[in-house]
């Protein structure tokens, strides 16, 4: 099934990963292990992603992220707790603790909007947001806190020639990597519970969504390009069905053109195209091709049309006059 693939690819992911943690924390490169294991994840997510589409580590990735929060973190947060001795700890060390992870918050600040200057579509607020977001750092501190204890009471038990014999070395040490970690957990206390409520509420007011339009009505909402007289317009109703453009041909009326061309829909198209009629014998009147451009201007601004139907004989001079709806008229019931 998808969910056991799911959880055999996270087991080989999870075992591959360790190998690659101890087995260069073995060789005396810890933190080549933690850069290869970061390396490794991040390969695997683009190669993954180019073979089978986006959404192909999503199983894997709800797994890990169900296991960090619920095991991993947990985990991590109390052993470092566990870690802290608070019989050495004292209003000095905090005090120095306190100023140097304010000094860090600043300068982290600074870069940060510097780093979201160069983005011009991005506005004042949202780079705002993006120095609120940069502020909570608990995960790595907790994870490098104890590295330099952990290394003095290595050096100790490994009986490294200065740290034998040498007591008064041991404590300074010690005392300097006890420092480290207090300062770590200070830093996880000041900013973690605090900048997480800072980013639910000014999330909220500095960020808005955009909706993104639907899939299937693209061709309703985006906007028709702009077009001209005798270029290539939407076809209405009874064109191909691959929806090609395809020139306007005489038996559209302009009233059909105006609707397609201000994206009123292809039903508004359909409904007030007429077909062509036949030309009758000559001497007598008949049904024009399409609509007149003055009915079509009063349709388009929603005036009273006239019923009467929109004729064409010939005059003196044998050409064709229009009568029904004249231009004059139109001007009128547009103004």
């Amino acid at each position: 099934t998808a969910a056991g693939k799911a959880w055999k690819r996270f087991m080989l992911m999870f075992l591959v990963a360790m190998a690659l943690l101890f087995g260069f924390k073995r060789i005396g490169h810890g933190g080549g292990g933690t850069l290869a294991v970061l390396t490794f994840g991040a390969t695997v997510q683009h190669l993954k992603r180019a073979e089978t589409g986006d959404n192909s580590t999503a199983a894997v990735s709800s797994i890990i992220g169900y296991l960090w929060s619920n095991v991993g973190s947990i985990m991590l947060f109390t052993l470092l707790g566990a870690s802290v001795d608070q019989t050495k700890l004292d209003g000095k060390i905090v005090g120095f603790g306190f100023l140097t992870v304010l000094i860090g918050l600043v300068g982290r600040c600074i870069a940060t909007w510097l780093s979201a200057m160069p983005l011009r579509e991005w506005t004042f607020k949202e780079k705002c947001f993006t120095m609120v977001t940069w502020c909570p750092k608990a995960t790595v501190q907790a994870a490098l806190a104890t590295h330099a204890l952990d290394f003095v009471n290595k050096s100790v038990k490994d009986r490294k020639p200065e740290y034998v014999n040498n007591d008064s070395f041991v404590q300074l040490m010690t005392d300097r990597a006890e420092v480290i970690l207090t300062t770590a957990v200070l830093s996880i206390i000041m900013t973690a519970p605090l900048f997480a409520v800072l980013m639910s509420i000014t999330g909220k007011l500095w960020l808005t969504q955009e909706d993104a339009p639907l899939v299937g009505a693209a061709a309703e909402v985006s906007e028709p390009p702009a077009t001209t007289i005798g270029s290539s317009v939407a076809a209405p109703a009874g064109a191909a069905a691959d929806g090609r453009p395809r020139k306007r041909s005489r038996g559209d009326s302009l009233q059909a053109v105006a609707a397609e061309f201000m994206g009123e829909g292809a039903d508004a198209a359909a409904s007030s195209t007429q077909a062509p009629a036949a030309d009758p014998p000559a001497g007598e009147a008949r049904r024009e091709r399409g609509i007149s451009l003055p009915v079509t201007l009063a349709k388009v601004i929603g005036a009273r049309v006239p019923e009467d139907p929109i004729l064409e004989e010939p005059g003196p001079d044998g050409n064709r006059r229009r009568r029904g709806v004249s231009m004059q008229d139109a001007a009128a019931r547009m103004s």
